[in-house]
């Protein structure tokens, strides 16, 4: 069909489709400017919800259609509007469809953050090299501070999300604010003023959030600066830094003890959540209720197991009682048996002679009887009120060796406490240490006391 109408119109060159024409442009275009650097003046920027950008890019003399696809659109970090001198890097092409003439951009900038990116790069380059952004110049943050300061401008939002969140997570934590500006000439220097103020401040904070929101590498300048990167170097409180969106890095993170990628978590990041604390130290009484009630019976246990084994010293004492008693009771029976004995012999004897003495010898025996029955009387007198005298001695030492006699003489038995009993007395210095209760038993009753102090006799 082609070859007929070459002929009918006398031409010898082939026929090309509109899309074949399009797609060899497209083409040639690529392989002559595979990519380029294009200066303009934004006009007719559209930011479709696809998210894709459509503007016009334009100077004294021409314009340029332009795209932007969502995948390079959310890069872009600058301010983009209409009037805005900006440079694109781009690949050139048309829009096959239509035969359109276009650009189609992967970055875009404002003109001008070319030169601050470049300080920007050698900045962070120097510090480096000092040493500045070392891990190990980083101070550790306090898992519960009480009081935190906020740099940054009072009108922001950032402010007001870092408030917000605090309060939110941790009531308690006071907050402190320090207005400064956070764009333009004069931020850089009260920027300064205020880290140095904070590290001032009576009482002295436990740390200090340094914040602002997003914004262009432009916006965010005077946080690529050195002095304030110096600011926070010297500070000798921890400094957390929250500048910006979450793609936004400036020197300031870098300096700083810690970087929070936006304000809200930099709030996050330095509070604990009070009900996980709560939760925390609900487990933990728990724990010990438990613990102590498991205590508490093992402890019931061995005091009763204790007070089983021991006996009362009083019940000792009622036994030696009874066993002097007893020891006072046999020997007077034995006294009594000797001195029968003595008298069955003296009347055996007295029948004795009355049987075997003549008459006249009779009253001379009776008297010599006499005096051996006075002599033996007298004798057995003497032995019984030497027995008895025994008696009654044994009988003191043994009253005198009796605990309850030496409590009755002002001395007094000293154990270690207990409810109903003696307790486990105490026979040496090292039983008992200073500050331990003691009861003292004495005879009317006991005495609690307390150790107050310790001497210790040499023995010899």
């Amino acid at each position: 069909m082609e070859h007929e109408d070459s002929h009918s119109t006398g031409w010898n060159e082939p026929v090309l489709r509109v899309s074949d024409v399009n797609a060899s442009v497209r083409d040639l275009l690529r392989d002559a400017f595979p990519l380029v650097l294009i200066e303009g003046e934004v006009s007719g920027l559209t930011k479709h919800r696809s998210g894709h950008w459509y503007f016009t890019l334009k100077d004294d003399r021409a314009s340029l259609r332009c795209v932007m696809f969502a995948s390079s659109a959310r890069r872009v970090r600058s301010r983009i509007d209409d009037g805005v001198l900006v440079r694109i890097r781009a690949e050139l092409s048309i829009y096959e469809a239509r035969g359109d003439f276009q650009a189609i951009a992967n970055h875009i900038e404002p003109v001008g953050e070319g030169a601050l990116r470049q300080a920007f790069e050698e900045l962070r380059a120097k510090l480096l090299a000092l040493g500045w952004f070392d891990d190990s110049l980083k101070k550790q943050l306090p898992a519960f501070p009480e009081i935190i300061a906020v740099i940054s401008s009072p009108e922001g939002d950032a402010v007001q999300d870092v408030f917000t969140n605090i309060y939110r997570r941790f009531p308690i934590v006071e907050l402190v604010l320090e207005p400064t500006a956070v764009q333009g000439q004069a931020a850089v220097r009260e920027i300064c003023n205020a880290i140095e103020r904070v590290n001032t401040m009576n009482p002295l904070p436990d740390l200090a959030i340094l914040t602002r929101g997003g914004g262009s590498l432009e916006d965010l300048y005077v946080f690529n600066s050195e002095q304030v990167a110096k600011a926070i170097y010297e500070s000798d409180i921890p400094i957390v830094s929250a500048v910006g969106h979450e793609a936004d890095y400036t020197i300031a993170d870098y300096c700083a003890d810690l970087r929070a990628p936006t304000p809200s978590t930099a709030a996050e990041l330095v509070t604990p959540d009070a009900r996980e604390v709560y939760g925390y130290f609900s487990s933990f009484e728990q724990r010990l209720v438990e613990l102590a009630l498991t205590s508490t019976g093992e402890l019931r246990n061995r005091t009763i197991n204790l007070e089983s084994r021991m006996r009362d010293p009083r019940e000792k004492l009622t036994a030696w009682n009874s066993s002097v008693g007893d020891a006072r009771q046999r020997l007077y029976r034995t006294v009594q048996r000797v001195m029968a004995l003595r008298h069955t012999r003296v009347s055996h004897s007295e029948q004795l002679l009355l049987r075997q003495s003549p008459s006249n010898r009779l009253a001379e025996s009776g008297l010599q009887l006499t005096r051996t029955r006075r002599q033996l009387v007298s004798l057995a007198r003497s032995n019984l009120d030497k027995l008895q005298e025994r008696v009654v001695s044994m009988g003191r030492n043994l009253h005198a060796v009796s605990p309850l006699s030496v409590l009755d003489r002002g001395f007094a038995v000293v154990s270690k406490p207990t409810e109903s009993k003696f307790g486990q007395v105490i026979r040496s210095t090292t039983d008992v240490q200073v500050g331990a209760d003691i009861d003292a038993h004495l005879a009317d009753g006991s005495l609690r006391a307390e150790v107050k102090g310790i001497v210790s006799k040499k023995r010899e």
